[in-house]
Order: structure tokens, then C-alpha cells, then sequence
């Protein structure tokens, strides 16, 4: 299993796969803003995460150790890339490549009897398409959901009992933040893209939307409060359960507009935020759970792609199974880390 981590052909792929992504949440999730602006954005995030990894992996002592003519050649590298992004804008900017397609998406008109929703797409040409949702898609998204809130609601129960066996508060208790959770963002989920015709559509999507934040929370706490120990359970968990809070406030209160494009992004950091303890949590939970906690990202990470295909037939039902599956597949990570910790 160790040379899945140390082998160059299994992270091959993974930066053009990063790379699409990048492209999605930048086409489809920006609006209304200047290709320089939104470079600035990323190169911010970019530097921030940078520098978690450089802090996490205790390599920032080396900046002493570093010689002033090494300084001298990087400084003068990031000058030189700076440069290179200016040269490129200002040719994208002498054309139209630079612009930033919005996207707009409202209610269009319905027949009853042949639809349950009719979205329309505003391209940025000007031209409207339409997406229609037939009764069909309609049908299999019910199903995964259906399908969904079965198989969860029967695993909470499996978990919850095997730890209420070991009769030990931690595992009953991030057991019991998990399930709260899984059950959550499945009903949520449930309630909003199943009830199309209810007045009520815009507060069940903010509940749909607040319930991810809870999701990941609640996936991250038994892998905190078990699999770490100390400061580090303490703060992580923390971190946790305070974005969480925060990402439901955020859902709760801003308009769609200015939600709809943080979302994924907040989601998939915040996902991935662990990678900062991946060093503590491969010491006390083994190479494979890691190996099973990444893959679940993977599948959740890839799904976004379907999510913002939404010309795609059958799509929401193709993103939510996507969900499920990632679901699925932290469940039986958690389930790992209680049943070893037993």
C-alpha cells in the first residue's frame, strides 16, 4: 500500500484533474469580475496554503539556512514569473479570451404534465438555453435519495450500536456527531431537490447547502477526537465544528448570487483541510484508513464536475451519487478508526 504514496504514476494524474476543476470553478462560479482580480484571488489562496505546508512539515527553519545568493536567484525567479503573468494578460486582454463567462440561472416556463423543473441558461452571448428535467431525472435523483436516507440511516444505527458496545464517551459521542451529520445533510438534501414545487425552495436549498458544512464536520470529529491526541484534537476539532458554523452563517444569509461560487470552494477546503495532520493521523490510524479518507475526497472532488455540468442528462442525480459514494466511503473509514479503537 505504501508505494501508492511513493509511485509517480499515481499522482500523474492528479494534476490534470486539479487542473479541470480549476477550470469549472472558474468559468462557472465567477461572475462579474476581471480576470487580473481573480488571478489575485487564487494567488493568495495559493500562497496561504503554501505556507500551511510549509509550517505543518517543519520546514520553515530552513529560511536561515538559506544562502543570500539562493535568496538572490528566487527573488529574482518570482519576478521573472510575476513578468511572465503580466506579458500573458495583456495579450489576453487585446482579445476577449480573458473575460470570465457569467452564468445566470432562473425559473423558465413549465408544463405540468411534461416537467417538474425548466431552468434557463443566460450565456454570455446573449443567447438563452433551456434545461428541461424530465420526469425520468427526476425519478432516478429520487431514488439515490431514497436510496440515500435508507442505507445511512441503517449505518448510523450499526455505528452508533457497536460503539455504544464499547462504552466509551469519546467514541459515543463523535459517533453521535457524525450520524447527526450524515442524517442531516441526507434530509436536507432529500427536502429541497425532491419538494421542486414548494414556495419554500430558497430556504430548503440554504438548509440543503448548510447541512455539507455539517456533514464535514461531523466526518472530521471522530478522526480529531480519536485518531489525535492533545493540542492538536482539541484545535482541529475546534477548527472543524467554527467553519462549520461559519459556512452555515454565510448559507444562511447572503444571497444566492454571492453563495452559489464560495460554496464549492469552501466545501472542497474545507474538506481537505486535514492534510495538515495527515503526518499525526498516519502514526495513529494507519496507512490504509488514510488511503480510504483520500479516496472518498477523490470521488467527492470529482463529482463537482457533475455538479456543474448542467447540461448533462440525468446530472443531479449523477452528483448526488457521487455524494453518496464518497459518503459511503467514509463511513467505512469511521467505521475503521471506532471498531480499531475498541
Amino acid at each position: 500500500m505504501k508505494t501508492i504514496f511513493t509511485s509517480w504514476q499515481a499522482w500523474a494524474p492528479l494534476p490534470a484533474s486539479f487542473a479541470a476543476l480549476n477550470a469549472i470553478f472558474a468559468k462557472v462560479g465567477a461572475e462579474n469580475v476581471s480576470s487580473d482580480f481573480a488571478t489575485f484571488i487564487r494567488t493568495v489562496v495559493i500562497l496561504a496554503v503554501t505556507a500551511g505546508i510549509v509550517f505543518a512539515t517543519g520546514q520553515f527553519h530552513a529560511l536561515g539556512t538559506v544562502s543570500g545568493r539562493t535568496h538572490l536567484f528566487l527573488v529574482h525567479s518570482g519576478l521573472a514569473t510575476g513578468a511572465s503573468w503580466l506579458c500573458c494578460f495583456r495579450a489576453l486582454k487585446l482579445g476577449n479570451a480573458a473575460r470570465v463567462a457569467p452564468r445566470r440561472w432562473e425559473r423558465g416556463p413549465c408544463h405540468a404534465d411534461a416537467v417538474f423543473r425548466c431552468e434557463v441558461a443566460r450565456m454570455s452571448n446573449g443567447m438563452a438555453v433551456a434545461r428541461i428535467r424530465s420526469r425520468a431525472e427526476f425519478a432516478a435523483d429520487r431514488l439515490v435519495h431514497i436510496v440515500g436516507l435508507a442505507v445511512g440511516g441503517a449505518g448510523v444505527i450499526v455505528l452508533s450500536a457497536i460503539a455504544a458496545l464499547h462504552g466509551r464517551w469519546p467514541e459515543l459521542i463523535t459517533v453521535g456527531a457524525y450520524s447527526v451529520g450524515l442524517i442531516a445533510m441526507l434530509s436536507f438534501s432529500a427536502a429541497y431537490n425532491l419538494a421542486v414545487q414548494s414556495r419554500h425552495r430558497d430556504l430548503l436549498r440554504r438548509f440543503d447547502h448548510a447541512g455539507i458544512f455539517i456533514m464535514i464536520a461531523g466526518t472530521y470529529t471522530p478522526f480529531t477526537v480519536l485518531g489525535l491526541s492533545g493540542g492538536r484534537a482539541i484545535g482541529m476539532t475546534t477548527a472543524a465544528w467554527a467553519i462549520a458554523a461559519l459556512g452555515i452563517l454565510l448559507k444562511m444569509t447572503l444571497p444566492q448570487r454571492r453563495r452559489e461560487g464560495l460554496s464549492i470552494a469552501l466545501y472542497l477546503a474545507f474538506g481537505w483541510m486535514g492534510l495538515i495532520v495527515i503526518g499525526p493521523l498516519l502514526a495513529s490510524v494507519g496507512l490504509a484508513i488514510l488511503v480510504v479518507i483520500a479516496a472518498g475526497g477523490v470521488v467527492y472532488s470529482l463529482g463537482v464536475i457533475f455538479h456543474a455540468w448542467k447540461g448533462l442528462p440525468y446530472q443531479n442525480a449523477i452528483w448526488h451519487g457521487f455524494v453518496l459514494a464518497a459518503a459511503g466511503i467514509h463511513y467505512g473509514a469511521i467505521m475503521g478508526v471506532v471498531v480499531g479503537s475498541g
